[in-house]
């Protein structure tokens, strides 16, 4: 990946997290080796007569997506939820293109996840083992030294970048306690997930970077239809399947198709979409207790105060990078048609 502007490495933590298994507490365990906290990694130890071989396995993530919430929006408040840190890259749309032209990323799109797991292998001489052997006297017609015994260790390190915003919400979730076991609640987490991307695939073409052959005259027109007539209906069918009990999606307990649900229907209601009703989702008494119940549950409440605040710093830094721009264009007495155009496009003209 190519580096990215110094002040975005202020957007995210950087430190190494992993998932599930907790730490062994046998009292046989090098006194040498580092564990992290209960819960963070992947502890193996096997253990011969004249050895204890540990291995243990560390993630690190990196989240690479544009500089506001879209498809990441839900992947962050996962993390943030997990208390996983993670490296949080917030990229311009330049740096967008650079990447996708270079080949570096999968499918040519954002968000993509970086996964970097590093193994650490232990082996500790058994003292024990040499402490009988020593009192035995000889061993298989030699005597044991404990003392010429050293533990060795040997790390390797592979990363992989994956793509796919709900496959990489559903990993983050998995790590961060917010995706059902039961294999019946997951596929209903699952299903409420895949409404969500029926939802932006028929929204996508109407936004406009992605509009290549609508006018605007038709774009607002499939704005309107959708406002009027799909997303209403979608509305519907998406409230009559969340629990009726609630006050989640999917029960008394929050998992990551909430998150979902929560970041399209809070963007509704934002009034960012011309011509679509802001108040779709207030129709509906099953979302509202849906919204309420998410927005104060006190993990996703803190998130959105750490998001504001990131927000923030994005816009401010989108307005220097754009004044910068508009200084190095600025027309100066004989100007060339093509520096006048540059200056053109960058002040938002055709």
């Amino acid at each position: 990946m190519s580096s990215f502007q110094d002040n975005l490495n202020n957007t995210g933590d950087t430190t190494t997290i992993m998932s599930s298994v907790t730490p062994p507490t046998t009292s046989d365990e090098p006194e040498s080796l580092e564990l992290p906290p209960p819960g963070t990694c992947e502890i193996h130890t096997s253990t011969t007569t004249t050895l204890t071989t540990t291995t243990m396995t560390q993630m690190h993530f990196t989240l690479t997506y544009f500089r506001f919430g879209g498809s990441a929006e839900a992947i962050r408040c996962a993390f943030h939820m997990g208390h996983i840190d993670f490296e949080d890259f917030r990229i311009s749309h330049r740096e967008f293109q650079t990447e996708r032209d270079a080949g570096a990323l999968p499918y040519g799109q954002l968000p993509v996840l970086d996964v970097t797991t590093t193994t650490k292998i232990t082996t500790t001489p058994n003292h024990n083992h040499h402490h009988n052997n020593k009192h035995a006297g000889t061993t298989n017609g030699h005597i044991s030294n404990e003392d010429n015994e050293i533990s060795k260790e040997e790390s390797s390190a592979r990363t992989i970048r994956l793509p796919q915003s709900t496959a990489i919400l559903r990993f983050v979730g998995k790590l961060a306690k917010l995706y059902p076991e039961d294999a019946l609640t997951a596929l209903r987490c699952d299903a409420l997930i895949d409404a969500v991307q029926d939802f932006n695939e028929k929204l996508r073409p109407t936004i406009k970077p992605y509009v290549s052959e609508l006018n605007e005259d038709e774009r607002l027109k499939v704005r309107w239809e959708l406002g009027t007539f799909t997303i209403p209906l979608w509305l519907r069918r998406v409230a009559f399947q969340l629990d009726e009990e609630g006050p989640f999606a999917l029960g008394a307990h929050i998992c990551v198709c909430d998150l979902a649900l929560f970041v399209v229907f809070k963007w509704l209601g934002m009034g960012l979409l011309d011509g679509i009703p802001m108040d779709l989702v207030q129709q509906h008494e099953r979302l509202i207790v849906f919204m309420d119940a998410v927005q104060h549950e006190p993990r996703v409440a803190s998130f959105y105060d750490d998001e504001i605040v990131k927000l923030e710093e994005a816009a401010a830094l989108e307005a220097k990078t754009a004044k910068a721009v508009q200084a190095n264009l600025k027309p100066s007495r004989g100007a060339s048609p093509l520096q006048q155009q540059q200056l053109q496009q960058a002040n938002g003209g055709s």
